[in-house]
């Protein structure tokens, strides 16, 4: 039995302490009651402390009700509202011709930048001048080398300088029209 009665303490003492011990039951059953009517009375108290505060603010937002406006202060806001109408209305205008003032500059500077990417068409002009009045000379050379016909030389020169003569080539062309009519006139005088 010693065994068994050993083994028995074993267990209690693992297994701990009862949880109630018989002789302080009704400790604990008392203990549970007490807790409960404690749940109950803060159950009570703050059902009670919210029809307060209901109450309280019934009593509040009663007395700041809106008040009723007289005529004349009624007239006077509607005045004030119809006065700010209308500068909103002015505003409003002005935002818009603003917008609409830049919407133009941006069509004009759009514009103007394309104005600009298209070239001169006086300046293409002088060019295709500046051109034509060359190949006349560079072929009345070349003719002239070819045949050695000074007369066609000088009639040729003599048409650049009348057609294009604010360009390089008929100033070219005036100085080789002097060479030729000295060369001419020197060898007039040798052969004298």
């Amino acid at each position: 039995m010693d065994k068994i009665e050993e083994l028995l303490q074993t267990a209690d003492k693992a297994g701990g302490n009862p949880r109630y011990k018989s002789d302080n039951l009704a400790g604990v059953v008392r203990r549970r009651a007490h807790r409960r009517q404690i749940k109950m009375a803060a159950g009570q108290i703050t059902i009670a402390v919210l029809i307060f505060m209901s109450l309280c603010l019934g009593i509040i937002t009663k007395n700041n009700a809106p008040k009723q406006l007289s005529a004349e202060q009624t007239a006077s806001l509607n005045a004030q509202i119809q006065d700010l109408n209308k500068r909103i209305d002015s505003t409003l205008n002005l935002v818009q011709e603003v917008i609409a003032s830049q919407k133009a500059q941006e069509r004009l500077d759009k514009l103007n930048a394309e104005l600009a990417s298209i070239p001169d068409p006086v300046e293409e002009m002088k060019e295709k001048i500046e051109k034509t009045a060359f190949i006349l000379v560079y072929y009345a050379d070349k003719r002239y080398e070819e045949s050695g016909n000074a007369e066609d030389l000088t009639q040729t020169y003599s048409r650049v300088i009348e057609l294009f003569p604010e360009t390089r080539s008929a100033e070219l062309a005036r100085q080789r029209l002097l060479k030729i009519q000295n060369n001419t006139v020197n060898k007039n005088n040798l052969s004298i």
